[in-house]
């Protein structure tokens, strides 16, 4: 699934997670170079944190394989990821 988002450019340049030389370091040092670039051009700048710990408990898994659809995901790897979230819970401790 990785190689496909990658090979069809389907993951934003921002998205540092589960990337090659990308962590959320990486990400940490690009969100504070561009607030000084913003202080230095005496821009405001404003950040929202967000504990995703929940977020796979709110994701609607219809909403989800129909986007993977949408991105070309077919068949027997549509077939599973609609296989492998069905009827599936999680939580986290």
């Amino acid at each position: 699934m990785h190689q496909y988002l990658n090979d069809n450019n389907l993951l934003s340049q921002e998205q540092s997670g589960f990337r090659a030389l990308h962590s959320t370091v990486s990400c940490l040092l690009k969100s504070t170079d561009d607030w000084y670039s913003a202080f230095d051009n005496s821009e405001m700048v404003g950040a929202t944190f967000i504990d995703h710990r929940k977020a796979f408990d709110t994701v609607d898994h219809s909403l989800l394989c129909g986007k993977l659809e949408r991105y070309g995901v077919r068949n027997n790897e549509l077939r599973w990821f609609v296989s492998y979230l069905a009827g599936r819970k999680q939580f986290v401790e």
